[in-house]
């Protein structure tokens, strides 16, 4: 059963897969009963779980206790628990990574073994070192890995893993796999790593946000939710809701810490966020279904330059801080203060405001002008893909974990860590819930955002781009783009002769 890849949903989360280890030889046994119930469907959310009724297309089988080594990231500090959970805690998100394990072994007959590595969610080396240096040496380390996913992508070229598209079980039409991501991801009809419901980063990753509810009730009489259900939610009308909060507290007529700011950011990744929420877009498909660069062939991708260039340099409606996880600290800690308005962020940072006195809201990723049909955005690039080990001598098998893992994750992972965590744990009010469903249903994904790392990073272009004036951002934008143009090239060369 080959599977080419379609798209179905726009994708919250990545998958984790497994494979069956080499010292374990044999083949499934395929039993009679189809059985995809789980062991405690009761401790995960249920009530009023639709997906729970969607069952995947996997038959009956047994592995025979086959070991599945799966290696990934651990950082406790950046990252959700990806793979698994040591025990039951009573904490709901704990408890389904608990139970979706143990379904998945006593339904496939497997145990499943957890390699972690400490890293962070903006890491990928220590991961990649360890593949590399295993597939390359021929060794049989490893059946699954889940990482960075644009710090991986470059293994793929290196011919380090499997085409998921050529094995048996894996079933990418399902809601639980991330359609425009395989879509992207795919070229030449093969795709070697994949993106889905199995890991928590995806959700974890998604570009939205923050706003001070009585922050902005101190100044404005309208109710902000409205603007952005009447399509108003733009760059423009953030920026002047911004600049009207701006307040010199300490009264030394400077712009220092000690003020109230409209909007604060970095300028790393978050120029990332705005850039997918203007959706502009870096390359589209050709006929034959080659990509291709588009960056700079409208006017679109100039107005967005503009319009960031002056929210960035705005000093009485812009608090910048260090381009470095410490400075995201700081604007994350003047958030929590009630100094600022506005922050680009991700769910990631909800835990870090839970201790906030001022109630907070979610916005999405505001539009470039109002002419933009919808809101979109997309994921901080350092959520988990999965891919399978080039070495791996029983890809079926893993295959078949991987396709169970991710649908039982979105049948009770995902639930327990949307509903439940995300929307009632960190969520002020049943707006912000409705606010997360529009921006979880709007992530979409660009070719070259997923290959960012194999093509001189055009998204990265956009970071200094925004700092130059329109016409010096012009020069600068077509001799980069050169640059990728040849690398994409390269890539395009190098998935031919994947083998």
């Amino acid at each position: 059963m080959k599977n080419r890849v379609s798209p179905f949903l726009l994708a919250l989360l990545m998958l984790a897969s497994a494979l069956a280890s080499c010292s374990d030889a044999g083949s499934p046994a395929v039993t009679d009963a189809v059985d995809t119930t789980s062991v405690e469907e009761t401790a995960a959310v249920t009530d009023g779980n639709e997906r729970a009724q969607i069952k995947d297309n996997l038959p009956a089988l047994d592995f025979e206790g086959q070991e599945i080594r799966i290696l990934h990231r651990d950082d406790g500090a950046d990252l959700a628990i990806e793979v698994t959970a040591e025990a039951s805690t009573g904490d709901i998100v704990n408890d389904a990574l608990y139970n979706r394990q143990m379904t998945v072994e006593e339904r496939l007959n497997i145990k499943i073994q957890d390699i972690k590595i400490a890293s962070t969610i903006h890491s990928h080396v220590e991961v990649v070192d360890a593949i590399r240096k295993s597939v390359t040496a021929g060794s049989d380390d490893y059946d699954m890995v889940l990482n960075h996913m644009s710090g991986t992508t470059p293994l793929a070229l290196e011919n380090m893993f499997l085409d998921l598209n050529s094995l048996d079980y894996l079933d990418f039409s399902q809601p639980w796999w991330a359609g425009d991501f395989m879509e992207q991801a795919t070229i030449n009809g093969s795709c070697y790593y994949a993106a889905g419901d199995v890991s928590l980063t995806l959700i974890e990753s998604m570009y939205l946000v923050y706003y001070n509810k009585i922050l902005y009730r101190n100044y404005f009489e309208d109710v902000l939710y409205d603007t952005v259900w009447d399509g108003k939610w733009t760059i423009d009308r953030m920026m002047e809701l911004g600049r009207a909060v701006y307040s010199d507290v300490n009264g030394d007529s400077q712009y220092d810490v000690g003020d109230i700011y409209g909007y604060s950011t970095t300028n790393i990744r978050l120029i990332d966020a705005l850039l997918v929420g203007a959706n502009v877009p870096l390359s589209e498909r050709d006929s034959d279904g080659t990509p291709r660069f588009i960056i700079g062939e409208d006017e679109r991708t100039f107005d967005f330059i503009e319009a960031v260039s002056s929210l960035l340099n705005d000093k009485q409606l812009t608090w910048r801080v260090q381009d470095n996880a410490d400075g995201e600290i700081d604007m994350l800690n003047k958030f929590a203060e009630g100094t600022l308005l506005f922050i680009p962020f991700t769910p990631m940072g909800a835990s870090r405001l839970r201790q906030m006195e001022d109630d907070f809201g979610i916005l999405p990723m505001p539009k470039l002008d109002e002419t933009q049909e919808a809101y979109t955005t997309s994921a901080h690039n350092g959520f988990s893909s999965v891919a399978i080990p080039g070495t791996c001598m029983y890809p079926d098998t893993v295959a078949a974990v991987m396709e169970a893992l991710c649908s039982e994750s979105y049948r009770y992972v995902t639930p327990a860590y949307y509903e439940t965590a995300l929307k009632v744990k960190y969520s002020r009010d049943d707006e912000t819930s409705q606010m997360l469903d529009m921006i979880r249903n709007s992530v979409k994904f660009d070719f070259a955002y997923i290959y960012n790392a194999s093509l001189n990073n055009p998204m990265s272009q956009f970071r200094q781009l925004v700092m130059k004036d329109v016409d010096a951002a012009a020069s600068t934008l077509a001799a980069n783009m050169k640059a990728c143009s040849k690398k994409l090239d390269t890539l395009l060369e190098q998935y031919g002769a994947i083998e």
